[in-house]
């Protein structure tokens, strides 16, 4: 006769079979030589930009032509690569950031500006994540639920 009793679930903290991994649907993205070099050539002229002329870039990331080009560009990368140009085109020392960030989150192609918008959420998100799960906080948690079992 077999056993009724139902079959014990494996604890998500100890996973039988390693860590889990994620397959990041990215990868071609990220391992792309073109766009990698693109991407620097891009984050390289952005930040000699907010280096040497400041206001010039706010004004130019402000305005439709740049935005537009900006925003289609922005649009091919993966998430991680587009927060990074995200920050670095809104540096806390770029006049009218909150203007330029703005602006970067709208324009005439919803699909980039929503692209844009779902990369930072997915950033923020992300970061919440891991401030929540940080292996101290769940060994901290193991810690506790074991001298409460132990006192019960």
């Amino acid at each position: 006769m077999s056993d009724p009793s139902p079959p014990a679930h494996p604890c998500w903290l100890d996973p039988a079979n390693g860590p889990i991994q994620l397959v990041d649907p990215l990868d071609e993205a990220t391992n792309n030589p073109v766009l990698y070099q693109d991407f620097i050539r891009f984050a390289s002229a952005i930040d000699r930009a907010r280096q040497n002329k400041p206001e010039a870039l706010s004004e130019a990331l402000q305005g439709q032509a740049m935005r537009d080009q900006v925003q289609d560009f922005l649009q091919d990368l993966p998430i991680d690569r587009k927060v990074q140009l995200l920050t670095l085109m809104t540096h806390p020392g770029l006049p009218h950031r909150r203007a330029v960030t703005a602006a970067l989150l709208t324009g005439k192609n919803k699909g980039s500006s929503l692209s844009l918008s779902r990369a930072l959420h997915a950033d923020k998100r992300d970061k919440m994540m891991r401030r929540i799960y940080a292996p101290e906080r769940v060994a901290f948690l193991k810690d506790v639920t074991k001298l409460m079992r132990e006192d019960a």
